[in-house]
């Protein structure tokens, strides 16, 4: 890509520095990522150079390097789709080591444990992406009663607000319940939906 601009040279890395980076954060991988990133910057500093052979080193370096957070970056300015002026640079392959945590004895997706294996793949086969989302959300812990959910625990999903009463119809306005605390607020909830039909107020 040495006549594209920069703009498509920033916009060719970043996928493929974040997918290596994803893929192998999970291995020892700090030395490695270091020199990655010593490597690929000599490398756009050599793009620079032969872009701009006539031009001082501070000129050329200026143009194509910019100053974010105390670092230098490989950067430029764009124009987003509300017109606002916005930096985009190559990343860093700046992800951290993660240790892989191992499967506990012989626990399987399959064994009804929903609580080890949503907090583990982050969606279990059982549990529906939608439960998934608000567990995650919840950190686990039940909104109404405020106890976090333990293994076994049957699980309910309900609108914080009943459509019935104006409330939404999306994850912003639902909640993972314990089955009790949801019959609990269900009922509740069917009290106030009755007060406001008898007083003709609707919520449609």
């Amino acid at each position: 890509m040495k006549n594209a601009p920069q703009e498509s040279v920033i916009k060719e890395l970043n996928p493929i520095i974040r997918g290596w980076c994803n893929y192998h954060h999970w291995v020892v991988c700090t030395k490695a990522f270091q020199t990655c990133e010593n490597t690929t910057f000599q490398q756009l500093v050599r793009w620079k150079n032969a872009r701009h052979k006539g031009k001082t080193k501070t000129g050329a370096s200026q143009k194509y390097f910019k100053r974010l957070d105390g670092h230098t970056v490989f950067g430029t300015y764009i124009k987003d789709e509300e017109g606002n002026r916005k930096l985009i640079y190559v990343n860093k392959h700046a992800i951290p080591h993660v240790d892989y945590v191992k499967v506990k004895g012989m626990a399987s997706p399959y064994d009804g444990n929903l609580m080890y294996w949503a907090k583990r793949l982050k969606q279990h086969p059982l549990v529906n992406n939608e439960k998934a989302k608000l567990l995650k959300t919840q950190r686990w812990q039940c909104p109404r009663c405020g106890l976090y959910f333990k293994d076994g625990d049957l699980l309910e999903v309900d609108h914080s607000i009943p459509t019935a009463l104006g409330g939404e119809d999306n994850l912003k306005n639902k909640f993972v319940y314990h089955r009790h605390c949801h019959d609990e607020k269900t009922a509740e909830d069917m009290v106030l939906i009755a007060r406001h039909k008898a007083a003709g107020i609707n919520h449609k």
